[in-house]
């Protein structure tokens, strides 16, 4: 139980890292489970260009709510809480979802950093009002009792193509990657199952240790 503790969530780290150095995206999201929770994390920024926002939300409709839409491709993260965010109509390309559905994921949840909004479906991107073009973004939301399974998305890389219009015409684009990292069970059987396959010529024969004498045993019993 000791070395599944401590291989568990060393797996799902070494493997976000190694998700999210895989695609030079502007925005990367990485969705995972710690504990009985559901953790999103987005990072990056947003080349917006001189592009000028189609609406703002804020108080009292306020910001969009914090939740995980797998169908409608939607992730909305951060503290957006009494903020005002602005909503820019762009073009997007890439898969129409992160899942099958119905599923999602919204209140109770713990929302840290700066709100960044993305819905695939509806074609729109979300920054905090004030946002300058290239600054850095950088949110945590953590869906409380929630898992991969529990909101129908499935484990994998999606990578989305924006393109945002710009005053008089043209436009600048950008990309948007989620890594959607598998319930740590499933991390650390495929690891083990990797150490598995590891050809026998490759294991030092020095460092196997010889079965101790039954004596050992016997004298155990009375520790």
């Amino acid at each position: 139980m000791k070395y599944k503790q401590f291989l568990v969530p060393t797996l799902v780290a070494a493997t976000l890292s190694t998700l999210s150095t895989r695609s030079d995206a502007a925005i990367v999201f990485n969705m995972f489970e710690q504990g009985e929770d559901l953790v999103v994390t987005g990072v990056g920024s947003l080349n917006l260009g001189s592009a000028t926002p189609s609406s703002t939300t804020a108080p009292p409709q306020g910001p969009p709510t914090i939740t995980l839409s797998p169908p409608a491709g939607q992730i909305s993260i951060g503290d957006s809480t009494g903020g005002q965010v602005d909503l820019y109509d762009i073009t997007i390309t890439g898969p129409s979802n992160f899942g099958p559905g119905p599923g999602g994921a919204g209140a109770p949840v713990n929302s840290i950093g700066t709100a960044i909004f993305f819905n695939r479906a509806g074609e729109l991107i979300g920054v905090p009002t004030g946002y300058a073009s290239g600054g850095a973004l950088d949110a945590t939301s953590t869906f409380l009792v929630q898992s991969v399974q529990a909101i129908d998305a499935a484990p994998g890389t999606y990578v989305w193509n924006l393109s945002i219009p710009q005053p008089g015409g043209g436009a600048t684009t950008d990309t948007v990657t989620l890594n959607i990292v598998p319930e740590p069970s499933a991390a650390l059987l495929g690891a083990l199952g990797a150490l598995g396959s590891v050809p026998l010529e490759h294991w030092d024969s020095s460092a196997v240790v010889a079965a101790p004498d039954p004596a050992f045993f016997r004298f155990a019993r009375f520790i």
